[in-house]
């Protein structure tokens, strides 16, 4: 597995990987929650109409909540212009899936992996949906150059999303895993890792949008741990009472002072022999996602050097 680099939302992550699509000779991945074309997406989408012009595969994956995202940070001409682009993919001819449960609760069934994927670079490991306003947020992604991992995850993602098949892991080597929650209820490979690692750490760095809550609260309380998450007053909508409820009910201090929305989400965890493991990804350590059957994809790294910078991340957020 070749050395991550650790791509920041806000300062390099879009122009890495506009750079890579715009490179691209075989094939493109990109699977997200939320999806959007305006904006800082737009030269993004233009580059991936250019690449299946001159032969690349193109696949799109992203959640039906897109639809009402793109109202909701764009109005109605945000959906128009998404549904107009979708109009324009499939003539020609790029493979684009819309996932997700529609049902009468909105939060069931999301679609929340985050990975772009572009011949063997791979995009993965943070928050970062494939939204304009997504590349603001305090959120990274990190590229592996890799044959290996990315022709594994290009075979196995389309049908992990399409299907809900099984939590798994999809990858692993010396150093690092790919988990996947596939979005089975009240089943979450990834929280359990994170529960399990936190039982044995003497020391935790917990960076998410939410608080923590259920058995992993529990058992950080009892750790050396430091706490960055959003305040209420840097929330939006419907998120407000999720975020104050997770908040009352976890009872830990938060290091976090900023309205910029923090998006990333990962555990760093020093164990007893002085080592570091971390867990980093889409999944914000956060129950309700686990009971609502969400989608997610992570990490699961021994990389002293990402777990070092992961930390140096966290002490740089806004105090």
């Amino acid at each position: 597995m070749t050395k991550p680099q650790l791509c920041i939302a806000s300062k390099d992550y879009r122009q890495y990987l506009l750079a890579s699509i715009t490179a691209a000779k075989q094939r493109i991945l990109l699977e997200t929650m939320d999806f959007d074309t305006v904006e800082r997406m737009e030269p993004i989408v233009e580059a991936c109409l250019r690449a299946h012009k001159r032969g690349v595969r193109v696949t799109l994956i992203y959640d039906i909540h897109s639809y009402s995202n793109a109202i909701r940070e764009h109005g109605r001409a945000g959906l128009t212009k998404l549904r107009q682009w979708e109009i324009l993919a499939a003539k020609a001819g790029l493979e684009v899936y819309t996932v997700g449960a529609r049902g009468i609760n909105p939060f069931a069934g999301r679609h929340h992996a985050k990975v772009a994927l572009v011949d063997d670079h791979v995009y993965i490991g943070g928050g970062v949906n494939l939204t304009s306003s997504s590349f603001a947020a305090h959120d990274f992604m990190l590229r592996y150059d890799d044959v290996a991992l990315a022709q594994t995850l290009y075979d196995a993602l389309p049908q992990a999303a399409l299907e809900r098949a099984s939590d798994q892991v999809l990858f692993a080597d010396d150093t690092t895993e790919v988990l996947l929650d596939a979005g089975i209820k009240y089943q979450s490979l990834i929280y359990e890792r994170t529960c399990e690692l936190a039982q044995k750490a003497t020391k935790v760095w917990y960076v998410s949008m939410l608080a923590p809550d259920g058995q992993l609260v529990r058992l950080l309380r009892q750790k050396d741990a430091q706490y960055w998450y959003n305040l209420f007053s840097g929330a939006i909508s419907f998120e407000k009472l999720a975020i104050s409820i997770d908040q009352i009910k976890a009872r830990v201090p938060n290091n976090y002072r900023s309205d910029v929305l923090l998006h990333a989400k990962f555990c760093v965890f020093q164990l007893p022999d002085g080592t570091y493991e971390a867990i980093t990804g889409s999944h914000n350590f956060n129950s309700r996602g686990v009971a609502f059957g969400t989608q997610e994809l992570a990490i699961h790294t021994k990389d002293q050097t990402l777990c070092a910078q992961l930390i140096e991340f966290a002490n740089n957020l806004p105090k």
